[in-house]
């Protein structure tokens, strides 16, 4: 409630920036208790109990969280408590932001159709040092390297996906006189 009533037209340049910075911390904070609390309600099937099919649903019809936005959250507190244990820490302390747990838990997707156990640790753990230096575009960047690296069938594969594509999206034309 403090923070509503905040003069922060009386706070000098550095202190206004210095306020900012503790409050992105604040929300990183913020996300990572939402996602647990989401995770911890998910895993014991509360919405259920509550009359909901499941916990998205309950999202959208009682709290007006968007379709897409509910089942994202729903996955990445699942993802983040089950399998980004180092992601979760570091958002926890405010250390990194939302967006980039969503490159990372997006990678480690990624990495787990064909990396090691222990590649998608080291990955993670990798992609939380460079989110605390990084924005957003340069960590997805970091990411896209760091599979190029890990995957070296990726570009056979991403070639037959894109032919694949190409098939499904072209229309053919055959004249047949009768």
């Amino acid at each position: 409630d403090d923070l509503g009533e905040a003069n922060l037209w009386s706070l000098l340049d550095s202190e206004s920036l210095e306020f900012r910075a503790r409050l992105e911390r604040l929300s990183s904070r913020w996300y990572a208790a939402t996602l647990a609390s989401t995770r911890a309600v998910d895993s014991r099937a509360a919405a259920v109990e509550a009359g909901a099919p499941d916990l998205r649903a309950w999202l959208i019809h009682r709290l007006h969280v968007q379709h897409a936005e509910a089942g994202r959250e729903v996955r990445l507190a699942a993802q983040l408590v089950d399998d980004l244990p180092v992601a979760a820490a570091a958002l926890a302390v405010g250390e990194i932001t939302g967006a980039a747990v969503a490159v990372i838990a997006d990678t480690n997707t990624e990495l787990a159709r064909f990396a090691t156990a222990a590649e998608c640790s080291e990955a993670e753990a990798v992609l939380v040092g460079h989110a605390r230096t990084l924005n957003v575009r340069q960590l997805q960047n970091a990411a896209l390297h760091l599979r190029h690296r890990l995957d070296p069938d990726h570009g056979a594969r991403l070639a037959k996906e894109e032919q694949q594509q190409v098939a499904r999206r072209e229309f053919r034309l055959h004249l047949h006189p009768d």
